[in-house]
């Protein structure tokens, strides 16, 4: 009996001088918090704190998906951007933007209808499943010297290639965080650290068999003066409404 009780009091002793985590007397190193993961990689340090923009010009691209084909004529002037969206060399549609009061005003031709979109930027986070490759591989693409820069994500089955021009193409960050920011081209690039002011002339977007999905290719790059009078409703153009 006086054997068990001595027995009991040793346990005692012993429970009580150690750290409930780690089983020893030093200071636990264990934090139970969860924790988004990678958090580090998904902070923009390299963003300015106010709106900046000194690109000026048109761009044009053509996206090709398995379904469709689309000409986009883009006209960029301060924090105003206007998209003409062509199929089979018909405009259908134009977006008139607004990035800093994040306004959008989309223009029905055939209708002469417009309406006009509130937009929310798109919040996208780093996680496991993200992985960012920088490589030094180099392609020609409109006269400018583009890097290949990829992002795999093998959770949604998409890897995607970006062949980026480092010019000062300010109003692009802005630009895809409000337009198709959900689509995984647009959102796969917010996430990539030290991008501001680049711009991708080429992106493919993959499944991880490497059969094609989507892709997007410049076709010009000019820089020049627009007229600020091309980012306002036409007269002739009424509120669409339910």
């Amino acid at each position: 009996m006086l054997m068990i009780v001595l027995l009991f009091f040793y346990v005692v002793l012993l429970f009580s001088g150690c750290n409930t985590l780690s089983g020893d007397n030093k200071a636990t190193t264990v934090d139970s918090s969860p924790k988004p993961q990678l958090a580090t990689l998904s902070l923009r340090t390299d963003v300015p704190a106010v709106f900046t923009n000194d690109f000026s010009g048109i761009i044009q691209f053509i996206e090709k998906s398995l379904f469709d084909t689309v000409t986009y004529e883009m006209y960029v002037y301060k924090n105003f951007v206007k998209i003409d969206k062509y199929r089979k060399n018909e405009k259908f549609e134009s977006l008139i933007i607004d990035l800093l009061e994040k306004k959008m005003h989309v223009l029905n031709h055939n209708k002469k209808l417009f309406s006009t979109i509130t937009v929310n930027e798109e919040k996208s986070t780093f996680d496991s499943t993200f992985k960012v490759i920088k490589t030094e591989n180099e392609k020609t693409i409109l006269g400018k010297k583009c890097k290949q820069w990829r992002v795999k994500n093998i959770k949604e089955n998409t890897e995607i290639t970006y062949w980026v021009d480092s010019s000062n193409y300010g109003f692009y960050y802005y630009l895809i965080k409000v337009w198709n920011s959900t689509t995984k081209p647009n959102k796969y690039f917010q996430l990539i650290s030290n991008s501001f002011g680049t711009m991708p002339l080429e992106i493919i977007e993959r499944n991880t068999l490497r059969d094609i999905k989507c892709s997007y290719s410049a076709t010009k790059v000019e820089y020049c003066n627009i007229d600020s009078s091309i980012f306002t409703i036409p007269s002739n153009y009424t509120l669409f409404s339910n």
